[in-house]
C-alpha cells in the first residue's frame, strides 16, 4: 500500500510540474483547456487508474478511486468514471455529479467538433485533388486550418468561456467538500 501512495505522490507532483510549465507558455485557447484538464486531474488525488472502458462498465460500483479509460477515439479524450463512495454526502453528491456533467459536457463538445473538422479537412482535400494537386504539403493544409479556426472562432470562444465558469463551479465545490470534511471529521 505504501508503494501505492509513493507512486501516486509522484505522479501528483509530476502533472504540479507540468502544469506549472504550462503555464509559463503564451496563453492561448487550446493551453487554456488543457491547464484546467491537468487542474481537474491533480484536485482527483487518484485519478492515474487506467483500466478499458469495459472494466470501468462492469466495475462501476465497486470503485475505490478515479478511474480513467483510453481516449475516445474522434474526442480525443479519456473517460473517467468517478470515485464513488458508500458514505458519500449531499454535498459530494453535488460534486461529483458536476465533474460528470462536466466531463459529459465536454466529451459531447469535442465529438461534434471533431467530427465537423474530420469531414470539413476531407472535403478541403478532395478539392485541392480536383484542381489537380497529387500530394498536399503543409501549406497546402494551413489554408485550410487558418480558415477552420477563423470559422470556428466565436465557437471556441463561448466553449472556454463557459469550459472556465464550469471548472471554477467545480473548484468552489471541491473547496465546499473539503471544508465540510474537516469541520465534519
Amino acid at each position: 500500500m505504501n508503494a501505492f501512495k509513493s507512486r501516486a505522490l509522484d505522479i501528483k507532483s509530476t502533472m504540479t510540474t507540468l502544469v506549472k510549465r504550462i503555464v509559463r507558455l503564451k496563453h492561448s485557447s487550446y493551453f487554456g483547456v488543457y491547464i484546467i484538464q491537468c487542474n481537474l486531474f491533480i484536485l482527483s488525488h487518484n485519478s492515474f487508474a487506467l483500466h478499458q472502458k469495459s472494466s470501468i462498465d462492469k466495475a462501476q460500483n465497486e470503485i475505490n478511486f478515479d478511474q480513467i479509460g483510453n481516449p475516445d477515439p474522434i474526442s480525443n479524450l479519456r473517460p473517467i468514471i468517478f470515485k464513488k463512495s458508500n458514505n458519500e454526502s449531499k454535498l459530494e453528491k453535488k460534486y461529483r455529479e458536476a465533474r460528470e456533467n462536466t466531463q459529459l459536457w465536454n466529451q459531447t463538445f469535442w465529438t461534434k467538433h471533431n467530427k465537423s473538422f474530420i469531414q470539413e479537412r476531407s472535403k478541403f482535400q478532395e478539392t485541392l485533388k480536383a484542381q489537380g494537386k497529387t500530394s498536399l504539403t503543409a501549406d497546402d493544409m494551413s489554408v485550410f486550418y487558418k480558415y477552420f479556426l477563423d470559422k470556428n472562432w466565436r465557437l471556441h470562444f463561448d466553449y472556454n468561456i463557459l469550459w472556465y465558469k464550469k471548472n471554477f463551479n467545480l473548484l468552489l465545490l471541491e473547496l465546499r467538500v473539503k471544508i465540510s470534511k474537516l469541520i465534519f471529521k
